[in-house]
This record gives structure tokens, sequence and C-alpha cells, in this order.
């Protein structure tokens, strides 16, 4: 079990609507403290399945598309905010958000302005 595959997880108890919070996988759920109840194991380990599944299907969207977190970097490293970005490209920041979380794909004509404006040493490469 990798610390990636842990994190906080918020609950509620099915039985009394009490929040359950704990540190770990979902499998690790503790009973609840105000009334006992716990899900059945079983349960758990299919949910537990579930979100490994999620978690390596994210895994690989990122290895496919290894070139969506660079923009952004890029960004940052020329010292530009999103909105000042956005402002000097003549986009919304929403859609420069949307290029660099890679929902959008920009047009030839943005990635040349983003080359320009973050500068041709901090701009991934064009294929990215």
């Amino acid at each position: 079990m990798s610390d990636e595959s842990k994190g906080f997880v918020d609950a509620t108890c099915r039985s009394c609507r009490k929040r359950i919070g704990w540190f770990g996988r979902l499998v690790d759920q503790p009973a609840c403290p105000r009334c006992g109840w716990k899900p059945h194991r079983a349960s758990l380990e299919a949910a537990q399945a579930e979100m490994d599944q999620f978690h390596q299907m994210l895994s690989e969207l990122r290895n496919a598309t290894p070139g969506w977190e660079h923009w952004r970097k890029a960004r940052i490293s020329a010292g530009l905010t999103l909105r000042q970005a956005a402002k000097i490209l003549d986009v919304a920041p929403s859609y420069l958000s949307a290029v660099e979380g890679c929902h959008e794909l920009p047009s030839e004509a943005l990635v040349g302005r983003m080359v320009l404006c973050y500068g041709g040493d901090n701009a991934p490469p064009k294929d990215a």
C-alpha cells in the first residue's frame, strides 16, 4: 500500500448521520463513534477496488498526456498569474485554466502566443 493511495476520508454514518473522518484508505473505515455502525468489509473492499481503479485510470491519463501540467508550470515560471496570462493572451481565464488542465486543446495560434508570453525557455515543447 503506497502513501499515494492513502488520504483523508470524510464519510457520514448511514445509521445515525454522524460525520466520520480518518486518514487511510476506504477499507480502513472505523466504526461510528456514536452508534458503532460499520459497513460490511466486502462493501468497503468493493468501494476500495473502485477507488484504486479510478486512481489507476488517472495515472494512465497523466502518462498519456504528459504536456498537460507543463503549461501551468511554464506560466508560473514566467511569473504570471492565470488572470494576467489570460489578459495578455486575450482569452478568458476559465479557458486558459481548461487548456492548462487538459480539458481543452489550444489552437496553434494560442500555442504560439503562449510560447512567446511564457518565454521560449519556460514553455513546453509545441507537441506537449
